[in-house]
């Protein structure tokens, strides 16, 4: 009988597979309920501990006008109460556990995650799904949250760098993109309980949620617990969250300036068009970006001294669809900063990467691979919703290894192109006057400019 009870509720195969990270062999174990929610169970390690995150295919990406920043507040509210406990309740039964509960939202997703001991597996689970499945969005907690998002985020008052990443999202995506559009105070401020309610109802669905669980786990236990407390999770909204962005396009330089009055240094904030979730170009531009990134601090950092730092950033998670690059430098460097960056952008889409370079960056990476070493970063690793293809996924060290010279080469010459990119510049228009005259096409923002819905 007890069986049956396990088991009754899958209607999909189940599969149990070896992989290796770190030198270990795990194995996992993958299913789905009959309400739709996936699972994944991942065996790792020997410490008597587990950790289970909740992925929701939900984040900035599903974002409506004038409800910016809905996804992570909903998120980060999941953990101020709910049908069972209330806050100081929470806190009170996970002290003693040393454990907790850590939600948030970002472009393409929602995490809620938990690490706790195994003996207090059964009650830790019973709190995680209230939370996950019950929330109460208490409205004095969210009237404060919204409260301290309102100080803290004016863009009058914008560490320089931020200013320029809020303004980039702007200028690369534009109002019509939920990724274009700024959360800002006079908006955040007619949020309400109600409208964090929705959002939940309509998003926090079975057929939309992942749920996978590492460490060292009984599966027994493990799927018992499962079943009792999500098998019977039912929603009104049942279906999966498609949401399909347009990419960004560039075409030319474009270049545009907002001002922070009295900012002792600029920054200069580029972006690029990359690859998305999926696209078989991610792999080998990845191993362009490790490249072209230490380039860029060899050349502009190191060779001619125009900056402390100039970073390349790109998250294959967030599913943007652009990779970044910011520097932060003296004002009267502005414009020579510029043409380092000009140039070596060229250089590198010109020479492309040697084969002792592609050699010392498998490297680099296997070993970024194999430094995996925790319950939660196992999770990472294998994210069902940037990697669904658990198997590919084991496979990454082939993958890696199967990389050629001609395929890496290939991809920079698309995506490393010199002629094309967004430029944000912010600083002290007063000091930048004479190098921003002659840039053509300057384009020059208002701070509030991105205070708008569309």
């Amino acid at each position: 009988m007890k069986n049956i009870i396990i088991y009754s509720f899958i209607i999909s195969l189940v599969w149990i597979n070896g992989l290796s990270l770190k030198g270990q062999s795990l194995s996992y174990e993958q299913y789905k309920l009959k309400n739709g929610l996936q699972v994944t169970l991942i065996d790792y390690g020997t410490v008597d501990a587990t950790t289970i995150r909740l992925y929701v295919n939900v984040g900035k990406k599903c974002e409506t006008p004038a409800y910016q920043g809905i996804a992570n507040f909903t998120a980060q509210a999941l953990t101020f109460g709910n049908a069972k406990y209330d806050k100081i309740q929470l806190a009170d039964l996970f002290n003693p556990m040393s454990s907790g509960i850590s939600a948030s939202a970002n472009d393409n997703y929602t995490v809620i995650s938990s690490t706790f001991l195994n003996r207090d597996l059964d009650k830790a689970m019973e709190i995680f799904a209230a939370t996950m499945r019950q929330p109460t969005f208490p409205e004095v907690e969210v009237k404060q949250q919204i409260a301290e998002f309102m100080q803290y985020n004016n863009p009058r008052k914008m560490d320089i760098t931020e200013l320029a990443s809020r303004f980039s999202d702007y200028f690369v995506y534009g109002l019509n993109n939920p990724l274009g559009r700024n959360t800002y105070a006079a908006q955040v401020g007619k949020l309400t309980f109600k409208n964090i309610k929705e959002f939940y109802d309509f998003n926090y669905t079975p057929k939309n949620t992942r749920i996978v669980i590492a460490g060292k786990i009984d599966h027994a236990k493990i799927k018992q617990l499962i079943e009792t407390y999500f098998n019977n999770w039912e929603t009104v909204y049942g279906e999966n969250n498609q949401v399909s962005l347009e990419a960004p396009s560039f075409k030319g330089k474009e270049y545009g300036f907002v001002n922070r009055d009295e900012a002792t240094q600029c920054c200069l904030y580029w972006a690029k068009k990359a690859p998305m979730i999926g696209d078989k170009d991610v792999l080998p531009f990845k191993v362009a970006s490790v490249v072209f990134n230490r380039k860029l601090f060899e050349e502009v950092r190191e060779k001619l001294g125009k900056t402390y730092g100039i970073y390349m950033g790109y998250n294959e998670r967030a599913n943007n669809g652009i990779y970044t690059v910011s520097t932060s430098t003296r004002s009267e460097q502005m414009s020579t900063t510029l043409e380092a960056f000009d140039k070596t952008i060229a250089d590198f889409y010109s020479k492309g990467i040697t084969e002792n370079e592609l050699k010392l960056t498998k490297t680099k990476m296997k070993n970024e691979y194999l430094a995996v070493n925790n319950p939660g970063s196992i999770i990472e690793f294998y994210n069902p919703l940037v990697f669904p293809d658990i198997k590919k996924r084991m496979n990454s060290f082939a993958e890696i290894d199967a990389l050629t010279l001609e395929t890496v080469n290939k991809v920079i010459k698309k995506y490393y192109t010199p002629e094309s990119y967004k430029l944000i510049i912010a600083g002290s228009e007063k000091d930048l006057s004479t190098q921003l005259a002659a840039i053509k096409g300057l384009q020059k923002f208002a701070n509030n400019i991105i205070e708008a819905d569309q």
